[in-house]
């Protein structure tokens, strides 16, 4: 790889907050959700596991080729669209390929499509991380915490879902965290939400989904308060209007 390439992929790591090196973390878990503490590799390395990675895609498209692509999805989603759909018709069992392509749709703003291709990617791939923390995505939008615990198998741990694993690509924390942190909070399990926040604030800080799920936690916090207030006023004496 050209000095070039290296420095251009360096500058992309530090746009997404992506950690130069691998880290190890203890991740905390709340005690009411009786896990044990686990503790993980965290990698930017690729991974290529089996039942992932399709051996025909990765010999067919070269390294910088996938990163011009990946990188399409972001700049310029209706060019990467068109790149990825022919992709799959001659490679069809490539999960990322999904994932890439749900990904671009979102963000070229047909979101109905990007939803259909979630769907269709965690029925064909059911055990992908990503096709999971995607598809459990459009359950919290919908507010069916229910849904998101069907789908992590009520395992909110990586290692716990993956125990055959001892490294995980950052991505896939950071996949895997932003949707955790969200459903923690939605159920109440501020400790857990705050827990998990920490490490992926240590992980990725600067990543767009650890800002977001700052806003999570400022909000969460926020609608608690306010709840508060509102049996207060409904509990109080003073708040039975006089007839």
């Amino acid at each position: 790889m050209s000095r070039a390439n290296r420095e251009r992929k360096a500058r992309l790591r530090r746009e997404r907050g992506v950690p130069l090196q691998d880290r190890t973390r203890r991740v905390l878990d709340s005690a009411d959700l009786g896990l044990r503490h686990i503790s993980y590799t965290i990698t930017e390395e690729a991974l290529h596991l089996p039942g992932e990675a399709n051996p025909a895609f990765w010999r067919a498209v070269r390294e910088d080729e996938r990163q011009e692509i990946l990188d399409l999805v972001q700049r310029d989603p209706p060019a990467a669209i068109q790149r990825l759909e022919a992709l799959l018709e001659k490679f069809p069992d490539a999960p990322m390929l999904l994932n890439w392509l749900s990904a671009a749709y979102s963000n070229a703003g047909r979101n109905d499509k990007a939803e259909e291709l979630v769907r269709l990617s965690y029925e064909r791939h059911p055990e992908y991380l990503f096709a999971r923390a995607n598809y459990a995505e459009v359950f919290l939008a919908r507010g069916e915490l229910d849904g998101v615990r069907e789908i992590f198998d009520n395992k909110f741990d990586l290692k716990l879902m993956y125990p055959h694993r001892e490294v995980f690509h950052v991505t896939e924390f950071v996949a895997f965290s932003a949707v955790a942190i969200e459903y923690f909070a939605r159920a109440g399990e501020r400790n857990a939400a705050n827990s998990l926040y920490d490490a992926l604030k240590e992980v990725a800080p600067d990543h767009p989904a650890t800002k977001h799920a700052r806003s999570v936690l400022a909000r969460s916090i926020l609608t608690r308060a306010i709840d508060r207030i509102r049996r207060r006023l409904t509990t109080s004496p003073h708040s039975t209007p006089r007839r």
